[in-house]
């Protein structure tokens, strides 16, 4: 593996206040890609919460939809009938356009759940394996991390 040599291979939030030696060069590629990861999970968390808000607003405006909608079947049931043709083609008209809406309305829903669900398990994800790296490091502390000169295997 090699290891990033200037602030241009190291990931941009590594950089910004990152573990930096005064040349550029990393002091810790481990510590790096930890605050990197960090950040990462941060910047997802705040993505998160504004797509569960807007998911839940598209919930609303699904449902005032399709009690439109409802309420527009409805009245189309009750002012069927004969001399009243016009009335009914127009509340005809107005239930399909409701129809649409609470179509595409639900639509968004299943749109912003499902990147929920992705981005949540992406979120995930990038939880585990900072927590991995972050117990790499603390066995490279300890000593018995790679490069450490600790031998897992036994003898030759």
């Amino acid at each position: 593996m090699t290891e990033p040599r200037s602030e241009q291979d190291v990931p941009p939030a590594a950089t910004a206040g990152g573990p930096l030696a005064s040349g550029g060069l990393l002091t810790s590629p481990l510590a790096a890609l930890e605050h990197y990861l960090g950040s990462e999970l941060s910047s997802l968390e705040a993505e998160l919460d504004e797509i569960g808000l807007l998911a839940n607003q598209a919930r609303m405006e699904a449902a005032r939809h399709e009690e439109k909608r409802g309420q527009a079947a409805t009245r189309l049931e009750s002012i069927r009938r004969p001399g009243n043709e016009a009335a009914a083609l127009e509340t005809a008209a107005l239930l399909a356009t409701l129809t649409r809406r609470a179509a595409v309305m639900q639509a968004q829903v299943d749109v912003l759940e499902g990147k929920l669900k992705v981005l949540g398990r992406y979120r995930d994800s990038l939880a585990a394996t900072a927590t991995r790296l972050s117990s790499m490091g603390r066995g490279a502390a300890i000593g018995g991390g790679p490069g450490s000169g600790a031998s897992r295997a036994g003898p030759a």
